[in-house]
């Protein structure tokens, strides 16, 4: 329950921010450019991935280096 619980909220939080109406305006020009579903499919995995290794950076920043945020 210690591990599930912070994975799971981070799953709905973040699949919510990513049905935002900024985020899928953004996707959705950069997508609607392209001749190909392909080039397409392959915007949006870039999109995704530009985000998740923001998110792994700051992660592994935080784990390797021990940073607390204090109140």
């Amino acid at each position: 329950m210690e591990v599930t619980f912070p994975l799971l909220f981070a799953a709905v939080v973040g699949f919510s921010h990513a049905f935002e109406a900024d985020h899928l305006l953004a996707v959705s020009n950069i997508v609607t450019k392209r001749n190909s579903i392909w080039l397409a499919v392959k915007d949006g995995v870039a999109w995704g991935l530009g985000h998740t290794s923001t998110i792994f950076l700051i992660g592994m920043i935080i784990l390797v280096g021990k940073v607390a945020i204090t109140e």
